[in-house]
């Protein structure tokens, strides 16, 4: 499974890469920036017909196609992750695949082919970029680190802000965000961000990133530090690169 899993990722990734230029916008669902392109379809029909065909038997969660989060082997997939920045042509996008077997992470992928980096885990066997072991930073400090967060601001979500722009006044402190949630997560995974918080995602979204952030040595959890567990609903997320690092962030947001 391994093997076909890295397969059908690289070749959807590239295949929606290649077909980014002329990508259109299909229709939108939530607001202006939760939309479907023509390149979300055609990943997501590549991926779920290879998995059709080598396994029939297995239930298929994606966010454009199937939802039925099997109580057996089920693959979970978001077949774009960071639409808005694919159907502005900007690069940075990804693919997110996961199996779960009685809804516990199996294996687990995130590919951005722009930068043609594929992250892989497998429960208790680690983490990977391009077949590297990878491992998450070594900052325990937030203001020696780079954090992310991912969600939307708003007359009803300004609680989450509130809680950095009072940490701001005590110190200073690195906060940024790329738009592509399944990058971001994986980016914790392996140092090139230290932390990350992210409200509002989807089973799709989190499921993939989860396992490789697991498996790097990261610590994730629940906003409240609670458990992180895989859930068909609204999830968040809260990944920190050491334990101290998560420690101070979940204090921070209480």
């Amino acid at each position: 499974m391994n093997e076909f899993l890295k397969k059908i990722i690289v070749e959807a990734g590239d295949a929606a890469f290649e077909f980014q230029v002329k990508a259109k916008v299909e229709y939108a669902k939530k607001s202006a920036t939760d939309i479907v392109t023509d390149g979300d379809l055609l990943s997501n029909k590549i991926i779920t017909d290879a998995i059709k065909e080598k396994y029939p038997e297995h239930a298929i969660l994606s966010e454009e196609g199937d939802h039925n989060l099997g109580e057996e082997y089920t693959w979970i997939i978001d077949p774009i992750d960071g639409t808005f920045n694919y159907s502005k042509g900007a690069p940075l996008f990804c693919v997110i695949i996961g199996l779960a077997y009685k809804k516990e992470m199996l294996i687990g992928a995130v590919y951005a082919p722009a930068l043609k980096e594929l992250y892989f885990a497998e429960k208790g066997k680690g983490a990977f970029l391009n077949d590297q072991k990878i491992n998450p930073s070594d900052v325990t400090d937030i203001s020696l680190g780079f954090g992310n967060a991912f969600t939307q601001i708003g007359p009803k979500r300004l609680d989450l802000l509130s809680k950095f722009t009072e940490e701001a006044k005590r110190r200073d402190f690195w906060l940024g965000s790329v738009g592509v949630l399944g990058v971001s997560l994986a980016w914790v995974a392996d140092g090139k961000r230290d932390w990350i918080v992210s409200r509002g995602g989807s089973i799709w979204d989190y499921a993939a990133p989860s396992l490789i952030l697991t498996e790097s040595g990261a610590k994730i959890s629940e906003m409240d530090g609670e458990p992180w567990v895989l859930k068909d609903d609204v999830n968040n997320i809260l990944a920190a690169s050491t334990n101290e690092l998560h420690e101070y962030l979940v204090k921070m947001l209480k």
